[in-house]
């Protein structure tokens, strides 16, 4: 289900783990992920405080559910950037990573709240995995295997860092998504051709 398709999912009897997730996301856009509790999601959806238990076992497994969803989202929209240039490919990557920051900062929020660490939910380290796995090919297409993983890391990090940008309200006043995407693209589109020169 798309980020977009859950947050229009109401709970009437039907997909309540979905309910579930919606309501965290505005929790999360209300409040932050400081606010957020799974009692709060419950009673958003209008279910007694015990019914999200039988799909959640605390409200940190119901943000990784909302994360897992995110990756697939921005995973999808990542794999569809195509093109014969591998550094331009990369540039893309970055600019639909700032994009989807942008149109879904609370999600993007969740997303970087829930760690990746040995301790990750196997299904959001999965999920993660994929994603950043798009962007590795694209930076072993670019200088191959010797230089990818550094090129990988460093298209991440200035991904992410515009991502962290465009989530922030004061740091982007006055920009517009567009904007920061096509600078997140134009930096990482340099750093894959100084890599691959």
């Amino acid at each position: 289900m798309t980020i977009q398709a859950a947050a229009r999912v109401g709970y009437h009897h039907g997909d309540l783990p979905a309910a579930l997730r919606a309501a965290a996301i505005e929790i999360v856009q209300e409040s932050g992920v400081a606010g957020f509790s799974l009692s709060k999601a419950a009673k958003r959806v209008g279910v007694s405080s015990g019914a999200p238990y039988q799909h959640y076992p605390d409200g940190e497994a119901l943000l990784a559910g909302v994360a897992i969803d995110g990756y697939r989202e921005i995973g999808a929209e990542m794999r569809r950037v195509a093109g014969p240039d591998p550094a331009e490919r990369l540039g893309s990557l970055a600019a639909v990573q700032t994009r989807f920051a942008r149109l879904h900062p609370a999600v993007f929020a969740v997303m970087s709240h829930c760690g990746l660490g040995p301790g990750a939910d196997p299904e959001l380290a999965a999920e993660a995995e994929r994603t950043v796995g798009i962007i590795q090919e694209a930076a072993h297409q670019v200088c191959g295997p010797d230089g990818a993983g550094e090129l990988a890391l460093a298209c991440v990090a200035v991904a992410q860092g515009f991502a962290q940008l465009s989530s922030d309200a004061c740091l982007s006043a006055g920009v517009t998504t567009g904007q920061l995407a096509d600078q997140a693209q134009a930096i990482v589109t340099l750093l894959a051709r100084n890599a691959a020169a």
